[in-house]
């Protein structure tokens, strides 16, 4: 355990840290530490100020962010920090949705629907409203959704208000979407958003528990809040409004996808008795950079007036490349990259910054050519990634075997045999009974609409999801994954299926394994949070 040091901070840090009650917003421009002021502020309200850690409410904008910030607090005040409510919007609001959920109609298993998955049932829909599958994609319908969400829009909105010529299209299909969801006992990521602030909105006494619960509320990378997160924000701090945000207006680049950077520039108007602090000394870049940056965001209108500094050198200068096409520019840019490597330069501190996937290409041609090693940074994020969604949807399967995205998605992987003509069958009996995929597949041999052979494969898998089913309680999820993948030889199948990608994806496989070993050794220990009942902790 380290010690909390004042001493280490500038005088602004220092202010922002050891403000005590009322409502302040912390002006973080980039590299001024605001990791180190949000660290040592929560650490200084547990060790100086005795706040227990559960009535200390954190919010980050990534998982990566809580657990860097997590990590430092736990260095600083060791075990007093069991209990922090430290994470993302979303993860906060799943944990509150946990226990809360049968007020508003669901249960408290439901299930959080990933990206494709949404995709997949909103493909269901269009097929199931006859709609053309070559105007309506889903990804596009996907967005117009969850953009109507950051704003909550519900579909009755979207229908009245009709702002572009096809909304009134959009809102049925959203409508039919959040039926289907609810028939599921789903929600998708916006949803967990939304439907905490209905929680809190049409259940004062829930909203008051938090409201008690929660002394001091800090959110980091405010600019980048949306609507809900904002009211969410505002009323979890009441009545006391012992709130902090971090934030900085020129660092907001969200607005395509619900930010609203304005919430950081009204928090004046909100709290007439704000207090407001600057982080302005830049620990991180050279004044050539800073003062080119401040001479691009200083042109904006509505800001907080600030501008960033630093005791550097001054550094090189910055260079403007005009190329009169792409291959020539490409072609300049990696001559630098290998006299930079010739002086001796790290090739792993040298990067190329692109603003479309598309821009990438001419780069890697002149790398190939050039024949300097690279590796590009980026792509799915681990649970997007096709082969761990797979299996995820095996086990899915075991706990919850009505979620019919979850069967569609393994009935054909690996390969089973059964066809897209036994699948719509499938679907139009379950849909005339009114019936999950899985209830109707058990029964599909006595149903005429289904043929034979489709019904003799289906009643197979049947049986393989029953027996990885029994025992699960006794058995780790792990053990049950390992089991699913020795069953349906899932390695074999990737090796055949996508052989380039086979030993990557394999290595995905392993590593899901591993993190649920981890994920289960981890829940084998109590509930640390004061604010767990018995009954939640069982």
């Amino acid at each position: 355990m380290s010690e909390l040091n004042l001493n280490e901070l500038n005088p602004p840090q220092r202010e922002a840290v050891c403000h005590d009650e009322g409502p302040l917003l912390v002006l973080a421009g980039a590299g001024s530490g605001k990791t180190r002021v949000v660290t040592y502020r929560i650490s200084r309200l547990i060790l100086e100020k005795g706040i227990s850690a559960g009535r200390i409410l954190a919010v980050t904008f990534t998982n990566k962010a809580a657990r860097e910030m997590t990590h430092r607090i736990e260095e600083i005040v060791g075990g007093r920090a069991r209990g922090l409510w430290i994470g993302t919007f979303h993860a906060m609001c799943a944990r509150i949705l946990r226990r809360h959920a049968d007020r508003l109609g669901y249960t408290r298993d439901f299930t959080i629907y990933a990206t494709d998955e949404q995709r997949q049932l909103i493909k269901r829909i269009i097929s199931d409203l006859n709609w053309d599958p070559n105007k309506w994609k889903p990804a596009e319908v996907n967005g117009r959704i969850s953009r109507a969400k950051s704003h909550l829009i519900t579909p009755e909105r979207m229908m009245a208000e009709k702002r572009r010529h096809d909304d009134h299209l959009i809102a049925e299909l959203y409508q039919h979407y959040q039926e289907a969801l609810r028939e599921a006992n789903a929600v998708d990521f916006d949803d967990l958003l939304n439907l905490c602030v209905v929680l809190f909105s049409d259940h004062e006494d829930v909203l008051a528990q938090f409201q008690t619960q929660f002394e001091h509320v800090i959110v980091d990378e405010y600019q980048d809040a949306n609507e809900p997160q904002d009211i969410l924000t505002r009323v979890l701090a009441l009545p006391q409004n012992n709130l902090c945000v971090v934030g900085d207006d020129d660092q907001s680049i969200y607005r395509w996808r619900g930010a609203q950077f304005k919430n950081i520039l009204n928090l004046p108007q909100v709290y007439k008795d704000l207090k407001v602090v600057r982080l302005e000394e830049n620990y991180r870049s050279t004044p050539n950079i800073l003062n080119a940056a401040y001479a691009v965001i200083s042109k904006n209108e509505d800001r907080h007036d600030k501008k960033i500094w630093t005791g550097r050198k001054e550094g090189e200068a910055i260079r403007l490349l005009s190329n009169e096409n792409e291959e020539v520019e490409a072609q300049q840019v990696v001559r630098m990259i290998s006299e930079a490597i010739e002086e001796e330069v790290p090739a792993g501190e040298i990067a190329v910054l692109y603003r479309t996937n598309a821009q990438s290409r001419v780069i890697e041609d002149a790398l190939v050519r050039a024949r300097v090693p690279y590796k590009v940074v980026g792509g799915f994020a681990f649970y997007q990634r096709k082969e761990v969604r797979d299996l995820l949807s095996y086990l899915k399967m075991l706990i919850r075997p009505h979620d019919d995205v979850s069967f569609l998605r393994i009935v054909n992987t690996p390969r089973r045999g059964i066809g897209q003509t036994t699948i719509r069958q499938l679907q139009s009996k379950a849909g005339s009974l009114r019936l999950s995929l899985y209830e109707t597949a058990k029964n599909a041999a006595n149903y005429e609409e289904i043929g034979s052979s489709g019904a003799t494969k289906l009643r197979n898998l049947i049986r393989q999801i029953q027996g990885w089913g029994k025992g699960l309680e006794e058995r780790s999820l792990a053990d049950t994954l390992t089991l699913i993948l020795k069953d349906i030889e899932y390695e074999d199948f990737l090796r055949h299926d996508e052989p380039a990608k086979a030993e990557a994806k394999v290595e995905n496989v392993k590593e899901l394994v591993s993190a649920m070993m981890v994920a289960e050794t981890e829940l084998t220990f109590e509930s640390t949070d004061p604010w767990d009942t018995q009954e939640e902790r069982e």
